[in-house]
C-alpha cells in the first residue's frame, strides 16, 4: 500500500488532475471577470433598468444577478427557485424574456458593483460587471441672518444650510469681494438610516466694509435665494436708531388724528351751545308772551317743559 503512494504512474495521474483543475478554475475566472464594465446612475426614490447581455441563440440554464455575494434576483431554466431559501430583493422584478432587472425605490445603500452571471447549456459561464451609482439632490439652501453690534463693531452672521443630499458636498458662497467674507465654520451630519448628508456653513461680514447685495450660497447645482447685507440696518455706534423713520411716521399720523378729533369735539360743542341758546331764548320769549293772561300754574308748567327740552338737547348732542 505504501509502495503505491510512490508509484510513478500514480504521481503522473495526480499531477495531471491538479493541472486540469487549475486550468478549469483559471478558465472559469477569466470567463466571469472578463467583461465590459457598464456604469448606471439613479436617484434616491427613483428606478433603474439593468439589462444583462446574453446570446439569444443559446439555451440558458440559470441566471444570477447579485451584488457581491448577495443574491438579488434570477432563475433556473429547468427547476423552480425557492426564494424562501434564496430570498430575492423585494424592490426588484426580473423579465426573463430579455434578461432585464428592474429595481425600484432606490436608496444610497443600493450603490455599488453588481454582476450578471449566465450559465449556458454546454458549460460556458458568462459574467458582466455593472456599477450603479445612486445620488440625491440637496434641498434648496436656506439662509438666515443674525446682525448685531458687538464691541462697537456692527456686523452680520449668515448661516447657509442644505439637507438630504448624496454624495458629500461642500457649500459654496457666491460673494463679490470674497476677501472680506469670513467663513467661520462648516459642518456636516449624516442620517444613519438614509446615509444622506446635511451641510452647514457659517460666515461673518463686518458692515463697516459697506453693504453687500446679490449674495447666495450653493450646494452642487442648487442655489439659494438672493439676499443682501447691511443695506437697511444702520450701525448703532453712529447714533440714531434703525427704525427712526418708521416711528416718526407713526407719531405724525397719530398727532394728526388727535388734532382732528379735538377740532371735531370743539365744533360739536359750539353747535350744541348755539342750539341750546336759540332754544332757550325762543322758549323764554314765547313763555313770557304766553304767560301773559294765564295763571301762574300754567305758566310754571310751560317753563318746566322748556327746561326739560334744553336738558334733552344737551344730553343728545353731548
Amino acid at each position: 500500500m505504501k509502495a503505491s503512494l510512490y508509484n510513478p504512474q500514480h504521481f503522473v495521474f495526480s499531477l495531471r488532475n491538479s493541472l486540469l483543475l487549475a486550468l478549469v478554475t483559471i478558465t472559469w475566472h477569466i470567463s466571469v471577470t472578463e467583461c465590459v464594465d457598464l456604469h448606471l446612475s439613479g436617484e434616491v426614490g427613483g428606478n433603474v433598468t439593468i439589462r444583462c447581455p446574453f446570446d439569444k441563440d443559446r439555451k440558458i440554464l440559470f441566471f444570477y444577478f447579485q451584488k457581491g455575494d448577495a443574491f438579488v434576483n434570477g432563475y433556473y431554466e429547468d427547476r423552480h427557485m425557492d426564494h424562501k431559501k434564496v430570498p430575492k430583493w423585494n424592490n426588484t422584478r426580473f423579465d426573463r424574456a430579455n434578461n432585464t432587472v428592474y429595481m425600484y425605490n432606490l436608496t444610497v445603500a443600493h450603490s455599488g458593483e453588481y454582476q450578471c452571471h449566465i450559465k449556458y447549456s454546454g458549460g460556458d459561464l458568462k459574467g458582466k460587471k455593472i456599477q450603479l451609482t445612486v445620488t440625491a439632490n440637496y434641498s434648496k439652501p436656506e439662509v438666515k441672518q443674525y446682525c448685531s453690534n458687538e464691541n462697537q463693531i456692527f456686523g452680520c452672521r449668515v448661516m447657509c444650510a442644505s439637507h438630504a443630499g448624496y454624495p458629500d458636498k461642500d457649500i459654496v458662497w457666491n460673494v463679490h469681494g470674497a476677501q472680506i467674507w469670513n467663513v467661520v465654520n462648516t459642518s456636516k451630519t449624516t442620517d444613519p438610516h438614509t446615509m444622506m448628508f446635511s451641510v452647514y456653513s457659517l460666515a461673518y461680514y463686518n458692515c463697516s466694509n459697506g453693504p453687500l447685495e446679490a449674495l447666495s450660497c450653493s450646494v452642487g447645482a442648487v442655489t439659494s435665494e438672493m439676499f443682501s447685507l447691511c443695506t437697511q440696518l444702520k450701525d448703532p455706534s453712529e447714533g440714531g436708531w434703525p427704525y427712526m423713520k418708521e416711528v416718526a411716521a407713526i407719531l405724525a399720523v397719530a398727532f394728526l388724528m388727535v388734532t382732528l378729533l379735538v377740532w371735531w369735539k370743539c365744533r360739536k360743542r359750539q353747535r350744541v351751545s348755539m342750539l341750546v341758546s336759540r332754544s332757550s331764548s325762543s322758549s323764554s320769549s314765547s313763555s313770557t308772551r304766553r304767560c301773559e293772561g294765564e295763571s301762574s300754574l300754567k305758566c310754571n308748567t310751560r317753563r318746566g317743559r322748556s327746561f326739560l327740552l334744553k336738558r334733552i338737547i344737551q344730553v343728545v348732542f353731548g
